[in-house]
């Protein structure tokens, strides 16, 4: 008879441990991009656009060339007489789950070539016109200023709405006009029917305003290529090593294996980070011309100028809703900024197959497009699409409940999807696994003394401040690249090394992982070598994006510990001379039911590594390899609440509570799910309140270029936050997991907002732009006040 019992322990699965890797991070011995450095380096300098949109007549660089410690200047037309090719994006999400937005038309998406040095025009400011390799950084700096370029300006539009019009300038001339998506998504026939017998309807249009992620460490890329091998390496930092590696291969036009990519600590990503930049075929492509390592970083201004961004939807929605407040149909249209090029379309995809929320919609149908503009290029920002679909579902939602006369808690009540509903298709194909939708914004409600509030109102309301209180509901969604591999190895000096793909960029990885072997192997987590970012040894991953890291890397980890378990269960058998159906695996020891004698993992792999008289099949190391393809979709779901006081007559929010709950499925380490979660609620607060990056409309100048023009959220501007972590299992998951690290942001916006609308609601305030600045909420004050003393004045006459 076999038994096998999983290991417990007070490090394993559940336990909220302190990260391993903090002690070395805060205390400088990390290693960042920047910290790369190598005999014999020398520095690039790149020169970038003042100008949003312009022709490059021609590029005069004989005095920065002839400048003492020069040793290249580089241009787009260098580029193509090299024969290198542009960057491969891979604008949409291949996951199978994912919807697809195909052109109404039949037209085939139009995907912008993009070069890592334009050579016929600039399309941003900021955009690189020139690479100078010098032996110092300030030598570098001086020559790129000694650069002569002719520049033939030409007309911009970096508004979201105004560079769909038919006769916005054209950003791309191949292209028929900037609007490079255009789709009708899920069943306009059905939805039209559900609006003509609907007793009420509510709409809104809003812009979900572009924000940048920030990360602490600006990007560096540092590059060395070996003429003796004809291979270049990079050393950058970066969500994922061998998309890099795949990527870089693609725009040198060279084979993959010809590319290793090396990555240490990451300071920052949030999805931003995550795009493969021109600065990364720049410095190999550079280091091979001067046959010297190149390094580029760049500063805190380059990055605000050329950063990719997020968000930047402008959104229009109407709900319908029945005599009794049932929800029976959804429809509008979104349309997404992507900038300059066509990095990614995801933000548009994730942001309409979610549109209809955790709600019990009947029928739905939005129009999809994306447009091209003079602007930075967007890609996924932290829960990207998700965030921007909540905005619209749970604004509509307090708007019909004012409009109509509905509770906001019972009307959300009645149209949540029932456990009994699931698993649900929503109405534009995404089916959501399980959940408990109602318990997870009750706990929410009580967690935040819900009905404690208005006592709170009226203590505000003495001091002459206004309060306000709002809940919102939201799902989230765990696609990405679906292979992930991971090789796992127990050694005979008491150590485990684990190689996977994926890649930390903050979630903790050097913590959580071992865990799982700590819980399944019974192995010390302090004895575990996470081994990550080096495509040399990483042969296949998909990086950290979606949610990916720990819902993939638990499923193939977990297949790997069994194959070593059973690997363990039948060495231990030849040395006990037992069957190996009568090995028990208890408490990360291999032995016969009697417990007269016992081996450990280390024990066997010491076995297994000398031999002692094993079969073939059972020699060598104990190790083991799970490479496999996860295609299922997972949804983390939640309710947040937020209460706001905001003084009338400065039009200062303050935000005085904040309860999230979130419900990962299973956390493997609570404590780090916490900290997620308030990143990301810190995040969502950010860009409700304060982030923007904005452009003048005229000239496509960015106005939001350092830290003292784009406002970012501060400890002292944000409340002590409750945060609740509900566990029920994901049935789409073996091992019950969900995602966590996107859940803190994704209702955040709706739910400030909603928030600051209700603490105004006397005033008549209907509706509050992001970001909800304090001369925002002012005006809006300021104009409700005067709407309503004019209706009084017509009723007086």
């Amino acid at each position: 008879m076999s038994s096998e019992v999983v290991h417990s322990s007070n490090t394993g699965i559940g336990q909220p441990l302190p990260r391993r890797e903090d002690v070395r991070l805060v205390s400088g011995k990390g290693q960042y991009s920047d910290d790369f450095s190598f005999p014999n380096q020398v520095y690039a300098v790149v020169l970038r656009s003042p100008h949003a949109h312009a022709r490059i007549r021609s590029i005069d660089s004989s005095a920065a060339k002839a400048m003492p410690g020069v040793l290249a200047v580089l241009t787009g037309r260098d580029m193509l007489a090299d024969g290198l090719h542009p960057i491969p994006h891979t604008p949409f999400s291949t996951h199978p789950a994912e919807i697809l937005l195909p052109n109404s038309d039949g037209s085939p998406t139009f995907v912008a070539p993009h070069y890592a040095l334009p050579a016929d025009k600039v399309r941003f400011v900021g955009e690189g016109v020139a690479l100078v390799v010098a032996e110092t950084i300030a030598i570098a700096k001086d020559a790129a200023e000694q650069i002569d370029v002719d520049y033939q300006e030409l007309p911009s539009v970096t508004n979201t709405i105004a560079a769909a019009e038919p006769d916005a300038p054209r950003i791309w001339d191949e292209a028929a006009s900037n609007v490079c998506i255009d789709s009708l998504v899920g069943d306009p026939v059905a939805t039209e029917a559900a609006f003509a017998c609907a007793h009420h309807v509510v709409s809104i249009k809003t812009h979900v305003q572009r924000v940048t992620g920030v990360p602490m460490e600006p990007r560096s890329a540092t590059a060395y290529f070996d003429p003796e091998t004809g291979r270049y390496t990079l050393y950058t930092g970066h969500g994922a090593t061998v998309r890099v590696k795949q990527d870089l291969a693609g725009s040198l036009g060279i084979p993959a294996d010809r590319v290793r990519v090396v990555m240490r600590d990451v300071g920052g990503n949030y999805g931003t980070r995550g795009g493969f930049y021109p600065d990364y075929t720049l410095v190999a492509w550079a280091a091979k011309r001067v046959g010297r390592p190149v390094k580029l970083t760049c500063d805190r201004g380059e990055t605000f100028l050329t950063d990719y961004q997020g968000r930047d939807v402008y959104l229009e929605a109407e709900l319908a809703l029945d005599r009794t407040g049932r929800f029976i149909g959804m429809r509008g249209s979104a349309l997404s900024n992507v900038g300059a090029h066509t990095v990614n379309f995801a933000t548009l995809q994730k942001c309409v197959e979610v549109m209809t929320s955790i709600y019990d919609i009947p029928t739905a149908s939005f129009r999809a497009r994306a447009v091209l503009s003079n602007t930075v290029p967007t890609r996924p920002y932290r829960a990207t699409g998700r965030p921007e679909a909540m905005f619209v579902i749970e604004r509509l939602i307090d708007l019909a409940a004012r409009d109509f006369g509905f509770d906001r808690i019972a009307i959300r009540e009645q149209n949540l999807i029932p456990p009994s509903k699931l698993p649900y298709l929503n109405p534009f194909g995404m089916q959501y696994d399980n959940g408990l939708y109602v318990d997870s914004m009750r706990i929410a409600l009580d967690t935040a003394n819900w009905d404690g509030f208005e006592t709170r109102r009226q203590e505000s309301a003495a001091r002459g401040m206004c309060r306000g209180i709002a809940v919102a509901n939201y799902v989230d969604t765990g696609t990405g690249v679906v292979r992930e591999r991971v090789e796992i190895a127990v050694n005979p000096d008491r150590t485990v090394d684990m190689v996977i793909g994926t890649m930390s960029n903050g979630q903790g990885h050097e913590t959580s992982f071992p865990q799982l072997l700590t819980e399944w192997l019974g192995v010390p987590g302090d004895g575990v070598r996470l081994i990550t970012g080096d495509t040399d040894i990483v042969q296949v991953g998909g990086g950290s994006h979606s949610g990916r890291s720990m819902r993939l890397a638990s499923i193939i980890i977990k297949k790997a510990t069994d194959e070593i378990v059973e690997k363990g269960r039948r060495i231990s058998a030849h040395l006990l001379g037992a069957r190996p159906e009568d090995i028990e695996f208890i408490n990360g020891r291999f032995g016969t039911i009697d417990h007269a004698q016992s081996f450990d993992l280390f024990d066997l792999a010491k076995a297994a590594q000398e031999n002692e008289g094993l079969p073939q099949p059972l020699r060598g190391s104990l190790q083991a390899i799970c490479d496999d393809i996860v295609r299922d979709a997972a949804f983390p779901y939640g309710a947040h609440v937020c209460e706001v006081e905001v003084d009338p007559d400065t039009g200062m929010v303050r935000i005085v509570g904040y309860t999230a709950v979130d419900d990962v499925g299973r956390a493997i380490n609570p404590l780090i799910v916490h900290g997620q979660t308030h990143g990301g609620i810190a995040q969502g607060v950010g860009q409700a309140l304060w982030e923007h990056v904005h452009y003048d409309p005229e000239t496509g100048q960015l106005y939001a270029s350092s830290f003292m023009d784009y406002a970012m959220p501060r400890a002292d501007l944000l409340p002590s936050f409750s945060t609740v972590i509900t566990e029920v299992p994901a049935s789409s998951h073996p091992l019950g997991v969900r995602p966590g690290g996107e859940g803190g942001t994704t209702p955040a916006l709706a739910v400030v907002i909603n928030a600051i609308v209700d603490a105004l609601k006397d005033f008549g305030v209907r509706h509050v732009e992001m970001p909800a600045t304090s001369e925002r909420v002012w005006r809006a004050i300021q104009e409700a006040r005067a709407v309503n003393a004019c209706r009084v004045r017509r009723c007086r006459n």
